[in-house]
């Protein structure tokens, strides 16, 4: 597997450099008319063979490494079974764990609600101290229906889902960060001295935060069941995922913030200059791949930012990257594109995500329901918080790259 991704690695490369000698016949896409319409047509075809390549390079990484993980649980099931304790003392038997549930599911067989449902009115007691913005009511929220569709439509945040996902139960994930890498290897006649290699680790730690939301709703909301799930697993998640994209890419380290991939030190730098953006976001990769040693799997842009290279048109108005009308390509020299509105407009991300970044969960999505913050008990309203924790992990800043300017 290892061959064969090596030699698409080195295919895609090469198209890569093809296409970026295309463009540099004309560096200002200052296409004479005669040969307009098939200088467009041969960069469209060459794009869609890196589209294609593209999209074969990212399933074999995916069958990669499912088949690593594979491999490892394997290997865990070959162990002896222990009998782990759980907390309240029932023991782990080796059966399989109960299929995950999502929030809106947990919320409506929890306890907190069954109880109040029943006539209790009364959750946990929390006392969240927020002030409330917006009361989550009938007024405000959705008009109570007899009948309403299951179908939310979203757009759901991406970074999250192209960086590799783990646990931990660690307050903070420890690594250690190769901070010097010497290769003196060369060629050594007999009885010569070795050439003297260097190597120098550093420990790291990524602490875990944690990212919340608290959402205030009255008795009414919650009498329609089936709609509060819908919106629980919906909107809630949507805000933590939002607010975790934002942080992926430009938190600032400083508590309770994570360090994003912008404010990371030792992460590769290509200034746009004079060049054109696509030509920019190439250099990128080349300095990825011969700074960095790595291949990069994917790259992030602003959506307007990307506007403007998906309306790129030659001088007599042929689009470089396609009709209107064709499929959107949401590909860039044969990477996916993340469009991102937390990615700083002018400035874009390329990287190996899949091989060198990672979230660190710990534990899943919590909530927790209580009628008792401020006045919500006399005005028949509950506090409904969500929360998730996690630590985001850069094994190599040279595995990702910002380009400037764009």
């Amino acid at each position: 597997m290892a061959t064969l991704l090596q030699t698409k690695a080195e295919e895609l490369t090469a198209k890569r450099k093809a296409l970026k000698e295309l463009f540099d016949t004309y560096p200002d896409l200052d296409v004479p008319a005669d040969k307009s319409e098939g200088f467009a047509a041969d960069v469209k075809r060459r794009n869609d063979e890196l589209c294609d390549l593209g999209a074969a390079y990212d399933e074999l990484r995916e069958q990669d490494r499912i088949a690593a993980e594979n491999r490892k649980a394997l290997e865990d099931l070959e162990r002896p079974v222990r009998t782990v304790p759980h907390a309240g003392g029932r023991a782990d038997t080796g059966q399989d764990a109960p299929q995950r549930k999502t929030l809106g599911e947990l919320f409506i067989e929890s306890k907190a609600f069954k109880e109040y449902s029943q006539g209790a009115h009364r959750g946990p007691i929390v006392d969240v101290p927020v002030e409330t913005k917006t009361l989550f009511s009938e007024g405000a929220g959705f008009t109570p229906q007899a009948i309403r569709t299951g179908q939310v439509i979203l757009q759901q945040p991406k970074l999250a889902d192209i960086i590799p996902g783990t646990t931990t139960t660690m307050t903070a994930v420890v690594y250690m960060l190769e901070t010097l890498y010497t290769n003196a290897a060369a060629e050594t006649a007999e009885g010569g001295l070795y050439p003297e290699a260097a190597l120098q680790y550093t420990e790291q730690s990524s602490p875990v935060r944690k990212i919340s939301v608290f959402l205030p709703v009255t008795d009414e909301q919650l009498a329609d069941v089936a709609g509060m799930q819908d919106r629980l697993n919906n909107r809630l998640m949507l805000m933590l995922r939002q607010r975790l994209d934002s942080q992926l890419i430009a938190g600032n380290g400083t508590a309770p913030n994570l360090t994003g991939i912008l404010n990371t030190a030792g992460i590769l730098t290509q200034a746009k200059g004079t060049d054109p953006n696509v030509d920019a976001f190439y250099k990128a990769i080349v300095k990825l791949q011969s700074v960095g040693f790595v291949e990069p799997d994917a790259g992030l842009l602003h959506p307007i930012d990307w506007q403007n290279i998906r309306l790129l048109r030659t001088a007599d108005g042929i689009y470089l990257f396609g009709y209107p009308g064709d499929p959107g390509m949401d590909r860039l020299w044969g990477l996916p594109v993340v469009k991102s509105v937390y990615v700083t407009q002018g400035t874009g991300i390329v990287g190996d995500f899949t091989g060198y970044t990672e979230l660190a969960y710990k534990a899943g999505v919590e909530f927790e329901v209580s009628n008792s913050h401020n006045d919500f008990f006399a005005k028949g309203q509950l506090a409904i918080r969500a929360q998730f924790r996690v630590a985001f992990v850069i094994l190599r800043p040279s595995a990702l790259a910002s380009v400037t300017g764009l």
